[in-house]
């Protein structure tokens, strides 16, 4: 069974089509007059924003269209954090003397299928707790109630909970 994409998928899909392939996209996918596209053309990321907002106006209205652009462009451009940041709660029996392993703790907020998978990913320097990189793979880390997870280069972000952390100042 397909999940229908959401606007933000929508629009992120399309910022990451090749260049090469923009002309054949607002061709069979817009009725934007060809003298159109080919101005647009010239700023390639800016043609490819224009583009992605056609496509989601087109299944999800003008709203939508407009909130998947700025959502990209919050995230992406501006790398700021989402509006929507969702909790992640930390079950006690993960904390050992109130502090977890940075592995499981990805894993425990589903970014990583695997531990092999996301000690990759903090080796890669993927992985960041209110700003700050961890790129030890072994880390323990004493996890404050409110701290910001980072996860990976389309930034998934989670807000750590529990009840016997810390609050963040």
């Amino acid at each position: 069974m397909m999940v229908w994409p959401s606007p933000d998928q929508m629009f992120g899909r399309t910022m990451s089509i090749p260049d090469k392939l923009l002309l054949g996209w607002y061709t069979l996918l817009t009725n934007v007059p060809i003298a159109e596209v080919q101005e647009r053309l010239k700023d390639p990321r800016n043609a490819k924003a224009a583009l992605g907002e056609e496509i989601v106006r087109q299944y999800d209205g003008e709203a939508a269209s407009r909130g998947a652009r700025e959502n990209f462009e919050k995230l992406f451009t501006r790398k700021e954090v989402p509006d929507d940041v969702p909790d992640l709660q930390i079950p006690r029996d993960q904390l050992k003397e109130g502090k977890i392993w940075i592995v499981a703790l990805i894993k425990l907020a589903g970014a990583v299928p695997s531990t092999s998978e996301g000690r990759r990913l903090v080796e890669q320097g993927g992985v960041s707790l209110d700003g700050v990189k961890v790129t030890d793979p072994s880390a323990e880390i004493a996890p404050k109630d409110g701290t910001l997870l980072k996860v990976g280069k389309k930034n998934k972000y989670w807000r750590l909970r529990a009840e016997e952390l810390p609050k963040t100042p």
